[in-house]
């Protein structure tokens, strides 16, 4: 058995596949869903061997790493996404270098991100976070308080609210990420019908490596794929 001499290059290309192939099963167009490879655990050359791939969409967990990988990758056209929680004092710093924040993760957070981008004289463009598992450790919105916030939202002048954000319960397997992203699937449809105007659900960052075909068959625009991409690597 051959051993690949470029398993980046395989398993980017591995993903690619899988996300096609799933968006055709389930009847959608595969150009509709945007992978974000999640670098957090590799470094800047890496990012670049899969920039040089193809792949222009990266995601962050932390934003003082992403702050720094910025930096050093200016020179490369990538679009940056934050997706773990963003703490209030690294609002600031964070909004120049951030295509896209999935992590508007309440009311309180999406206020300051207004309000610093009002400062800034730009306009953020983000997710709402729903914590739909009802995990305790994660952070979002729960449905409840999401509905409830929608008004208060929608006045928010400086941010453009894109669709939602949400993760599957971390026990329970397959079973349990299904569960939750058919609730998810529900909700999202839910809100676009009672959601302001200016609020879109159009986007939903649903799926990592472990669950992203379930993502994308209950309506996944955006999956966030870290360990199936760099393995091996």
């Amino acid at each position: 058995m051959s051993v690949s001499t470029n398993p980046l290059s395989d398993n980017y290309f591995g993903v690619i596949d899988r996300i096609r192939s799933t968006a055709e099963r389930a009847d959608r167009d595969p150009n509709s869903i945007q992978l974000i490879a999640v670098s957090k655990y590799v470094d800047t050359s890496m990012i670049r061997r899969l920039h040089e791939l193809g792949c222009c969409h990266f995601g962050e967990s932390r934003p003082q790493v992403l702050w720094k990988k910025a930096k050093e990758l200016a020179d490369l056209d990538i679009h940056w996404h934050l997706i773990g929680h963003l703490q209030s004092n690294k609002i600031r710093r964070t909004i120049p270098a951030t295509k896209l924040l999935h992590s508007g993760d309440s009311l309180r957070i999406l206020e300051l991100v207004n309000e610093e981008a009002t400062k800034a004289g730009q306009v953020v463009d983000i997710l709402a976070e729903v914590n739909i598992s009802g995990d305790t450790s994660k952070h979002g919105f729960t449905q409840e308080t999401l509905t409830k916030s929608l008004d208060r939202i929608s006045n928010l002048e400086n941010i453009c609210v894109h669709g939602l954000m949400a993760m599957a319960g971390r026990l329970g397997g397959t079973e349990q990420a299904k569960y939750d992203f058919e609730k998810m699937a529900v909700f999202r449809e839910h809100l676009s019908q009672i959601a302001p105007d200016n609020l879109s659900m159009e986007e939903l960052s649903m799926g990592m490596s472990g669950d992203f075909e379930l993502a994308i068959q209950h309506g996944a625009t955006m999956v966030r794929i870290g360990s199936l991409l760099f393995k091996g690597t």
